[in-house]
């Protein structure tokens, strides 16, 4: 007996709950969104997945899988905090293979090898000072600068991320480095 999507998606609110259903649908909406920023970014889409965790979002290795992106339920109740997510993890995602392949230049290449190797991790993300140092590491003010360039260049809206003074350097990192 063949089911109509109705049934079919009744059957998954019953097994997985309301909340799960829409996080499905949404993730599956937002799909040629990762699509277009991985075309941008020149490397695969990643898959995206939910789950109640402390940062905002992380880029997860899978060994059998590769690579994903996990976005807090707290960011994906805000569609724009969850592109956000998208944008920054995505940059991380291609920082990983600028830093492990060779045939992909970049000319902050072995900065960002180097700080991927000793990140700075705020232990207080309240404290403003350590946010900051956080921020301007070279891996991060990258993944931070592609999201605002993005935003411009895609989405055409200005983007304030972290701290009007950071923005500048944000802005200078773009100029040099992302046009």
């Amino acid at each position: 007996m063949n089911k109509t999507i109705e049934e079919v998606n009744l059957g998954f609110i019953e097994a997985f709950g309301q909340e799960t259903f829409n996080e499905f649908e949404t993730l599956t909406q937002l799909e040629p969104f990762v699509e277009m920023v991985a075309a941008d970014l020149e490397v695969e889409p990643l898959s995206l997945a939910v789950e109640d965790i402390e940062e905002d979002s992380k880029l997860l290795n899978l060994p059998e899988a590769g690579y994903a992106i996990i976005i807090s339920k707290r960011c994906f109740k805000n569609r724009k905090e969850t592109i956000k997510c998208i944008l920054h993890e995505m940059r991380h995602y291609k920082q990983k293979l600028i830093i492990e392949k060779d045939d992909l230049p970049h000319p902050l290449k072995d900065l960002l090898k180097e700080n991927l190797s000793n990140l700075y991790i705020p232990e207080d993300k309240t404290d403003n000072d350590q946010m900051c140092k956080y921020t301007l590491q070279p891996i991060e003010l990258d993944a931070f600068a592609y999201t605002k360039y993005f935003f411009k260049k895609y989405l055409n809206q200005d983007l304030i991320i972290f701290h009007q003074t950071i923005e500048v350097l944000f802005d200078i990192y773009i100029e040099k480095y992302l046009r």
